[in-house]
């Protein structure tokens, strides 16, 4: 499992996480820059206050570690979606949708 210490953050987006037991709880989703490990790259991505920091996702290119990277949060969050789970973009009570996930970080 590898991962960078303090990596430089290029990306945040904060959440409000609705729990199925009624509490609440922040939850923000970080990607870091991608940096160069041997002949590939890494990019680290963490989403806080569900599971934390991943290993760095590796790609053959910055883009291509980034975007695996990208894609690895979106899946975690749809997937809380599809459990029974709330998102809120703020306080507001926007709840986030498989659409919205989508829209917000790319993939299918």
């Amino acid at each position: 499992m590898m991962k960078i210490e303090n990596p430089t953050v290029i990306a945040t987006h904060d959440f409000i996480w609705h729990k199925k037991d009624g509490t609440t709880a922040p939850v923000q989703v970080m990607i870091g820059a991608p940096y160069r490990k041997n002949i590939d790259w890494a990019c680290p991505c963490a989403i806080f206050g569900f599971e934390g920091r991943y290993s760095d996702i590796v790609g053959i290119s910055s883009l291509q570690a980034m975007s695996l990277a990208l894609n690895l949060v979106s899946k975690r969050l749809k997937w809380l979606i599809e459990n029974g789970e709330i998102l809120d973009l703020s306080e507001d009570g926007k709840h986030l949708d498989l659409e919205l996930i989508t829209s917000l970080f790319g993939g299918r």
